[in-house]
């Protein structure tokens, strides 16, 4: 699709930009590799090829950069695709320490990297290790965009499913009904 194209041409741009050319050939070879299969959905082929961009970068660069903690997301979640949550946690653990370097705890990358983590926790069952991480979410979303966001009301949804699951309805509905009433209210009333 267009926004791969995009992001593979931004990637391999970022990376020639920085002056790692002498790579450049090589990185050129596992991104193109990467992107084959990834636009294919055949996430257990482009996962080696993603690993392998991840050590690249990480041996060029540091462990606490922009375009490291771009390449641990992006394998993260071709291992949350393929349905392997043990190394999806694990490298979403270590994005989240990345962002916090990077970016620090009060940014959206560093809040979507915890929320795909409680995405994890709330697939693989572990809901007590996910509510508090969607709650931070909800909070950092409430604060930076207003209580009348839709990311506000996504947060508050996946959180409202969250409590749903441990069968805690009370707490579930509430959430649930909020973030409803703001996304009614921020696509209007006529919008199907």
């Amino acid at each position: 699709s267009q926004i791969n194209q995009y992001m593979k041409r931004v990637l391999i741009l970022l990376f020639i930009l920085s002056g790692v050319t002498g790579k450049a050939q090589n990185f050129k070879e596992l991104s193109d590799s990467l992107m084959f299969y990834y636009q294919a959905k055949n996430y257990d082929k482009a996962i080696p090829f993603a690993e392998k961009l991840v050590t690249l970068v990480k041996n060029n660069y540091s462990d606490s950069s922009k375009i490291y903690s771009t390449y641990l997301s992006f394998l993260s979640g071709l291992y949350f695709g393929s349905l392997q949550f043990s190394k999806a946690e694990e490298a979403l653990s270590q994005l989240n320490e990345v962002n916090k370097i990077v970016f620090g705890v009060k940014s959206e990358e560093y809040i979507k990297g915890i929320s795909m983590l409680a995405v994890v926790y709330n697939t693989t069952g572990r809901d007590d290790k996910a509510i508090p991480v969607f709650n931070e979410a909800a909070e950092y979303y409430k604060v930076v965009n207003g209580e009348e966001s839709p990311e506000y009301a996504s947060a508050l949804n996946k959180l409202g499913k969250v409590y749903e699951n441990l069968d805690m309805y009370e707490e579930s509905a509430s959430l649930l009904l909020k973030s409803s009433g703001i996304l009614l209210k921020s696509k209007g009333e006529n919008d199907p």
